[in-house]
């Protein structure tokens, strides 16, 4: 019984942070789009994390992708991203471990 309620909580929280990044994004694309705006939308996104739908609401913002990108503390360095934001694949894999990268 704890898990289904864990589990619709999850589907709830993951159902908020579309709806944030979603007018986070109308924002962006709006008349209100200023540098400051963008700052703050990167924070909302670090703060609710989800990086995955932050992402994929942001797709073809190349700016944000990347704010996003840094936001996400390791997510710069871990190399899984190029300058655009698109996802490197295969992955990188430093360490050499046995499907340790994406494929």
């Amino acid at each position: 019984e704890n898990g289904k309620l864990v589990a619709l909580d999850r589907v709830a929280q993951r159902m908020e942070a579309w709806s944030v990044a979603t007018m986070s994004r109308d924002d962006a694309q709006g008349d209100q789009d200023n540098e400051p705006l963008r700052r703050q939308i990167a924070r909302t996104a670090r703060e609710s994390g989800l990086f995955s739908i932050w992402m994929t609401v942001f797709a073809g913002d190349v700016d944000m992708l990347n704010r996003l990108i840094n936001a996400f503390e390791g997510t710069r360095q871990s190399g899984c991203f190029d300058a655009t934001g698109d996802s490197v694949t295969p992955g990188p894999n430093p360490d050499q471990l046995p499907y340790g990268s994406k494929s």
